[in-house]
């Protein structure tokens, strides 16, 4: 049950990066809506800064807000089976120990 909670807990710290990481994302696409279409804009790719035009930045933003958002929707996935894993385990564990354990979160 601990590993569990702690997986959850880990999964939850994870969650909020990506989460952050995809508002950098939408925010860094409603600000290259502001420049010229001619304007080379750097697009971080692996280690390594490349200019792109503004209609070829946007579809790369495009593509990195969608990958970012099929892992968030991925880690919310494993986080809600987990959990689900975590209320079986509980059941068992309550029924066999009653009030002698203790299994609830702090929040």
């Amino acid at each position: 049950f601990a590993n569990c909670n702690a997986k959850v807990e880990d999964l939850k710290e994870e969650l909020k990066v990506r989460q952050n990481e995809l508002k950098n994302l939408e925010e860094a696409g409603d600000e290259i809506e502001l420049m010229d279409e001619d304007t080379q804009i750097p697009f971080l790719i692996g280690e390594v800064f490349v200019s792109h035009e503004l209609p070829r930045t946007q579809e790369l933003l495009a593509e990195a807000k969608e990958k970012k958002k099929q892992e968030i929707e991925n880690i919310q996935k494993l986080s809600k089976e987990i959990q689900e894993k975590m209320s079986d385990l509980k059941a068992h564990l309550y029924g066999r120990f009653g009030s002698n354990i203790y299994l609830e979160n702090d929040e």
